[in-house]
Parts: structure tokens; sequence; C-alpha cells
């Protein structure tokens, strides 16, 4: 294999590096008009072999898409691109336009909505969750429904780089380092969640889409050695990050109690 790239010269201002070769960047994203500011991310793993792996895409500044360009040598290291969530769909039109040499994965969803870009498969194939094994990991949460995805936002593809024991995702959990009004009147600064659609359809109408959702949580918790969490919305959650996981599940334990009881008749995802 080529030897790694050396390290970047300048300081990063917009790449944060959370740990070992993974690179996490901030980037704007508004709601509800543009009145509630719930930011969104995408993250740049360096695998052994010196290439790039993108997890989702952002819309890059110019000072931002330079320190890509200088981690990745101009964009000829990133060698893979991966849409992780099925609605965040924006960036990668410009980002495909910037970086047309890279092998792009998407989402079912991407795939359907984005046809101009030449998609090699859809990241909920097989072949491509376990690409990276074990160097990156990628899981789909059970009890969710990522192939056809509806107007539902919380599911996704969530990653796991082993040598930076650091975690991606976008919706599944949030973690609001500063949440901004009127999130701050619901979402507790500093603690790790999942996002309010999990009890609102995000997880399937069953108790077997509740329990299969609950053993996918407590697996991710057993097999990764979580340190850093980087979510979408709309922070990183550095340090601690396998109990931060433990205790997400601890606190919707009553709610997901309550969702297996309460559709105890279903069959479900």
């Amino acid at each position: 294999p080529s030897p790694p790239p050396p390290a970047p010269s300048a300081p990063l201002r917009h790449f944060r590096a959370l740990g070992p070769n993974f690179y996490n960047l901030r980037a704007p994203l508004t709601v509800l008009g543009g009145l509630v500011s719930v930011g969104t991310h995408m993250s740049l793993v360096r695998l052994a072999s010196g290439n790039f792996v993108a997890l989702s895409a952002a819309e890059l500044s110019a000072a931002a898409k330079e320190e890509l360009d200088g981690l990745t040598d101009g964009g000829k290291r990133l060698e893979f691109v991966v849409a992780t969530h099925p609605y965040h769909t924006l960036a990668f039109g410009a980002f495909h336009a910037a970086y047309p040499n890279a092998t792009y994965v998407g989402t079912p969803r991407h795939v359907e909505k984005i046809p101009e870009i030449p998609w090699a498969g859809k990241v909920s194939e097989k072949a491509w969750l376990e690409r990276w094994n074990p160097e990156l990991e990628l899981r789909i949460p059970d009890g969710t429904e990522f192939e056809n995805a509806g107007d539902d936002h919380f599911s996704n593809v969530v990653a796991f780089h082993r040598e930076s024991k650091t975690m991606a995702v976008d919706d599944t959990w949030m973690f609001m380092e500063d949440p901004a009004l009127p999130a701050w009147l619901v979402l507790k600064p500093g603690v790790l969640r999942f996002h309010p659609r999990m009890a609102l359809g995000g997880v399937g109408k069953s108790s077997v889409a509740v329990e299969r959702f609950r053993a996918w949580v407590e697996g991710v918790i057993r097999d990764w050695d979580v340190e850093n969490i980087a979510c979408a919305h709309d922070g990183v959650a550095m340090g601690n990050g396998r109990n931060r996981l433990r205790k997400s599940l601890e606190d919707v334990k009553p709610t997901l109690d309550r969702m297996a009881k309460k559709y105890n008749y279903g069959s479900g995802i």
C-alpha cells in the first residue's frame, strides 16, 4: 500500500481532528424557515492505505475546501464518499462536482433522488456495509426503516472508526453542545440523547421492532469501544462515549417499554 500523506503543515481550523486519522467538519443548517439552527456535519476517515472515506457530504466554504484538499492531496486520495442519511442530500451535487473522481455510495433515497451522480451501489448492501471492516464499521439500526425512509429522519448509517475510537452518527443520536432557542427548551446541553423521532415512528410500530432496536443499541455498546461521538445535530461528545451511549439507552427504557406494550400485537419492521 502507498504511504499515508504527511500531516497538514498548518493547523486545521474547520476539519477538527477527533482522534488519529478522523476529521469532523461542522456545517450550517437551519430549519423552520431559518428560525432554528440545528447544524450538520461530515467526516473524513484516513484508511491504512492512506486514502480517505468521506462519511456524508456538507457544504464547503473556501477555507474548508482548502483543508480537505490539503488532507487528500487535492482530492486524489478521496477514494470513497458514503451517503449516511437518506435526507442529508443537499450538499451532494456540489460535492460531486468538486470531487468527481471518488466512488460514491448512496442511500436508496440518494440513488433515487440524485441520479446524475454515478452511484457505485447502495450503502445498505452487505458488501458496502462490510467494505472497510474492521477498520471502519458501518451499521444501520435494526427495527427502523432505512430502505424506504418515507418522511422519517431517525434512521441512518452509524459508523465507528476503530483507531480513533470515534463514532459518527447523523440523526439517531443527538448531542447539543449549546442549543439555540427554542431547542434549549427541550434539549439539555451536553447530553447524548436519541432523536425525538424515535418514539414518533422512527422505531417501527411493533413490539418486535422495539426489541430489535433495543438489542441493536446494546450490541453497539458491547462491540464498539467508543470514546468520541460526532453527531450531525449539533456537536461532538468528546470522551466517555460508551458510558454516554449506555446512559442514553437507560434514559429511554421507560419509553421503549411503553412502546413495546402499546404495539404488542404488531409484527412491524
